[in-house]
């Protein structure tokens, strides 16, 4: 699942085939790419429905099940935000809880579309972030992440279609810490002296 949504849920991004062996292997690790969409499947539990009458069983069944459901929702939030990556155990095994490290993979050149899916997420994080560093006195911080705002509102085609507002028609940390007037969310005060230090490095 994780490896599908990575990939994009539309166009050239998906396979033709997608092909996924359950296999009666008690260890399996992470994805292992072979080139091929090929994968072993090991399972995470092998229930056997006349152990769930003990307790010690079903608790640990629930608590293995529980550790992955925790782990996927984090791949989903991944998705949903368009950050095209996920993370899983790097080894395990099949009714045990991991103990080991977890390792992250993603797609290292996504095609043009799914880099605009996650540079617009990220644009609206910064523009929170960055004013709210701002309103608490984090001046450098808060010049830094308007730098890197405003560069990818000039550098990318996802905001091509509003060129004359590097904030889109908001308030972004951009206007908030290098004018240090007008659009600002947040506090007001009498702090010249920063945004005249951040305005002139944001020239």
């Amino acid at each position: 699942m994780s490896l599908i949504l990575c990939m994009g849920t539309r166009g050239s991004n998906l396979p033709e085939q997608l092909e996924m062996t359950p296999t009666e292997e008690t260890v399996g690790q992470s994805t292992q790419w072979n080139g091929e969409y090929k994968f072993s499947l090991v399972p995470i539990l092998a229930i056997d429905i006349a152990r769930l009458g003990d307790d010690e069983y079903w608790k640990n069944a629930r608590k293995v099940l529980e550790c992955r459901i925790e782990i996927e929702n984090h791949n989903l939030t991944r998705s949903r935000t368009g950050l095209h990556s996920w993370q899983m155990p790097c080894k395990y095994e099949t009714d045990a809880m991991t103990t080991g490290g977890r390792v992250t993979q993603w797609l290292s050149g996504p095609p043009e579309e799914l880099l605009n899916n996650g540079i617009r997420p990220l644009t609206e994080c910064l523009e929170c972030i960055g004013t709210q560093f701002h309103n608490t006195d984090n001046f450098v911080a808060a010049v830094l992440v308007a730098l890197l705002y405003r560069h990818l509102h000039q550098k990318f085609a996802v905001f091509a279609d509003n060129k004359t507002d590097v904030g889109g028609g908001n308030c972004s940390p951009l206007i908030t810490v290098g004018r240090g007037s007008g659009c600002r969310r947040g506090r007001r005060g009498g702090r010249g002296e920063p945004n005249v230090r951040a305005a002139a490095l944001l020239r």
